[in-house]
């Protein structure tokens, strides 16, 4: 079986969420907040890491945030539509502000990587880009925020994901890699006025700092993958998954799927009110298209 990181912490976070996304399949239409940006922002330094330009990497980062939107957005709720705007100004800000250092040696860019953590469960990523700083090895990754930088790196340092993610990197390349250099882009703050008209911006902040791993995190890492991997494992035999309510409000934003746990009895009838979750790269048996 192959797993992900972003799955296996959705499940930590609450299991039924899991099953509704990841078993039933079940994507929300639209639940009203411009949840693109990072996902283009992304999108948008890919392009400018593979030597595309700023110009081109703003095309690609707007067109990704646009398929995003649902149809008509611009006929949603004018604070709806407000935070579309606020999102499409901040994806521009930061992409033409991304400090771009095309001096890196770079060994792969966007490289789609399976490592068998123990045997027979293995754990699939896409290492953004991997480098070389002074001769060592190192896996580039980066983050958006709008927390202070500094603050989400002291937060980033204690994530295991990281350390997960180096492992697999060294373990397929065979070559010892020192751990993250990890990007930290602040998304900048847009004002409006009381009339809905945009007043101003502050531009976006950076930070770059590395990340190094330990013996001790390792070994965390790999107890947390397998008690994650198992607990999913024994949802699907048993049939049972924790609804953990205490997640069905968070980011001043309500679960997408909370109707569907308040009335779980009409749960078949409202699946037609979502998509169809499309297939990725953390699927069992790879990309679609390979």
């Amino acid at each position: 079986m192959k797993w992900n990181i972003s799955r296996l912490q959705q499940f930590q976070t609450c299991e039924q969420k899991y099953k509704w996304k990841y078993v039933e399949d079940l994507e929300p239409k639209w639940d009203g907040l411009p949840k693109p940006l990072g996902k283009a922002f992304h999108e948008g330094i890919a392009a400018i890491y593979k030597g595309m330009g700023k110009a081109k990497a703003l095309d690609v980062a707007e067109l990704a945030f646009h398929a995003e939107l649902p149809l008509g957005w611009t006929e949603l709720d004018g604070k709806e539509v407000q935070k579309i705007t606020k999102g499409e100004m901040q994806l521009r800000d930061m992409i033409e502000r991304y400090p771009w250092k095309p001096e890196d040696d770079v060994v792969a860019i966007e490289k789609d990587m399976e490592w068998e953590v123990v045997s027979g469960k293995v754990l699939v990523f896409r290492a953004d880009r991997l480098i070389r700083v002074n001769g060592a090895l190192w896996l580039h990754d980066t983050k958006t925020t709008g927390l202070d930088v500094a603050q989400m790196v002291r937060v980033q340092r204690l994530r295991t994901q990281y350390v997960g993610y180096a492992a697999g990197v060294e373990a397929i390349m065979g070559e010892r890699l020192v751990g993250v250099m990890l990007d930290v882009v602040h998304k900048p703050e847009v004002y409006f006025k009381k009339t809905g008209e945009f007043s101003s911006m502050k531009e976006s902040g950076y930070l770059r700092e590395p990340i190094n791993k330990t013996e001790a995190q390792l070994h965390e890492f790999k107890t947390w993958f397998v008690d994650m991997v198992q607990g999913v494992e024994d949802s699907k035999v048993t049939g049972r998954w924790h609804k953990n309510t205490d997640s069905c409000l968070m980011f001043n934003s309500v679960c997408p799927y909370i109707d569907l746990c308040l009335r779980p009895d009409w749960a078949e009838g409202m699946k037609g009110l979502f998509n169809t979750r499309e297939k990725d790269y953390a699927d069992e048996g790879g990309r679609e298209d390979e």
